[in-house]
């Protein structure tokens, strides 16, 4: 429990540093901030003897009345040496304290942002040297009360003078308050580099958000980025030519480090990147990569319609076919699944296996495809980008057959999405389940041989028209019911 003595000293510390109750308590600690709420709020009704400290300036200010100058040029001293403007209008009876900032800046303008010329400012600087004098002598002159707040005066006029100073080395400054924005940060960079003043009193001085200073000042250090970044560039490519272009990015670094440049590995990577520096590579160069350029000319996709969606849909049987190669690993190597499928009821149309993913395999599965087309049909044959599609052997038998190439758009695997569905429903119905169990090949072969068969005679597919189920039956007996050769 407190004693009344003790509410009453708290209550006054709280009034004499200008804090409220929230700050207060974040500030001792103890005693908390509801508790110093309370407390204040029965000093203000007279039930705590608790005396708000008197100022030499505060005084009680009625709605729509000016503030003396006196009062604003306490405030603004205030809010220069760091106060917070709501501590500020508690301490001076201020009702508002969101006005001492425009105080602030608005004292600012009409001392250092005036219009005056580069031949002037000499002498303002005169005058304001003058004035500092004055001030040291008055401070060793007046009584130990006054002190800090000459002190803090004093401070202000060293500030406006070293900023004359540095404006009268720039010959093109016409008028101070013609400055932008990064050029009054850029004399606030010059100020706390070279005069040791804080950001706080440079923000106040110059009237600036701490935002818009931080963010013309990230601006304003691109042109030192831009030479550090060519002393860089210099740097990693004499490593570069000196290990005989064997280096990588890592060795580089570890290089620059050894001669004492800082140089971390990823910035060392992107000079590399930047100058185009690549390391010798072990590995052989490919015979072949899509990279390199086309094996042949690839036809249109001619499933897109004017909308640019694909319709894997046909109203016939061998009218379109589909076609694609899948991987299957088995416990003692790999199998290739090449098939045709018959988008008229998801018909496998004709199927390869073979170990290698080769023009053979898919130019086979086409020979059995086409082996059973009646007269007159000329399907077309829709396929990705891969280069077995793309061989002289291929166009050859597409040629033979009269059947029409269709071939996916670069980088666009859902142009073939049908026979992709196809793999997919396969391997989560069967093979996924036989290649964690650990089958091997001879067992996969069996598997698809077993699949394809059942797939095409046996198992129960949806069909639709027009959107809407109408039917659950197999490939061969909707083949039979219309009347068509299964």
């Amino acid at each position: 429990m407190y004693s009344e003595r003790e509410k009453v000293r708290y209550v006054e510390m709280m009034w004499a540093e200008g804090l409220t109750p929230c700050a207060a308590g974040r500030k001792w600690g103890l005693p908390a901030r509801a508790t110093l709420r309370q407390w204040e709020k029965l000093a203000e009704a007279g039930k705590l003897p608790a005396e708000m400290p008197k100022s030499h300036v505060a005084i009680k200010h009625a709605k729509h009345t000016r503030y003396p100058n006196k009062i604003k040029d306490e405030a603004v001293r205030l809010y220069r040496a760091g106060e917070k403007p709501a501590h500020i209008a508690r301490r001076l009876g201020i009702l508002k304290s969101s006005i001492i900032p425009g105080w602030s800046r608005k004292a600012l303008k009409d001392a250092t942002m005036s219009k005056t010329d580069t031949k002037s400012a000499s002498t303002k600087t005169d005058k304001v040297g003058t004035k500092v004098k004055a001030m040291r002598k008055s401070a060793e002159e007046k009584p130990s009360e006054e002190t800090e707040a000459l002190k803090a005066q004093l401070n202000e006029a060293l500030l406006e003078v070293a900023a004359y100073k540095e404006l009268m080395r720039d010959p093109k400054v016409a008028n101070p308050a013609s400055l932008s924005k990064r050029q009054l940060v850029g004399l606030g960079e010059k100020l706390r580099r070279d005069y040791g003043y804080s950001l706080v009193q440079i923000l106040t001085f110059l009237g600036i958000s701490k935002s818009t200073y931080l963010y013309h000042r990230a601006h304003l250090n691109n042109a030192y980025a831009k030479k550090d970044a060519f002393e860089l560039d210099v740097a990693v490519a004499s490593v570069f030519i000196e290990s005989g272009a064997t280096y990588g990015y890592r060795r580089i670094a570890a290089a620059l480090s050894a001669k004492g440049i800082r140089a971390p590995e990823r910035k060392v990577r992107v000079s590399m990147a930047r100058q185009g520096l690549i390391a010798h590579c072990s590995r052989a160069e490919k015979k072949w990569s899509s990279y390199a350029g086309e094996v042949s000319d690839a036809p249109n996709n001619l499933l897109l319609d004017k909308h640019m969606r694909h319709r894997f849909v046909t109203e016939v049987p061998n009218a379109l076919w589909l076609t694609d190669i899948t991987e299957m690993r088995g416990r003692d190597g790999k199998i290739y699944l090449s098939v045709i499928v018959d988008c008229f009821d998801g018909k496998v149309a004709a199927w390869k296996v073979s170990t290698s993913p080769n023009a053979e395999l898919a130019n086979s599965t086409l020979l059995d495809a086409v082996a059973h087309l009646q007269p007159g049909q000329h399907p077309i044959i829709h396929s990705d980008r891969g280069g077995h599609y793309r061989w002289p052997g291929w166009i050859r038998i597409c040629n033979e057959a009269g059947l029409v190439r269709s071939m996916s758009r670069k980088g666009h695997s859902p142009d073939n999405a049908a026979c992709e569905g196809f793999f997919g429903r396969a391997k989560v119905e069967l093979f996924h389940s036989l290649v964690r169990a650990g089958a091997t090949v001879a067992e996969l072969l069996k598997a698809i041989e077993r699949y394809m068969t059942w797939y095409n005679q046996n198992r129960l597919k949806t069909f639709k028209r027009n959107g809407k189920k109408i039917s659950c039956e197999t490939i061969a007996g909707r083949r039979r019911r219309l009347g068509l050769v299964a």
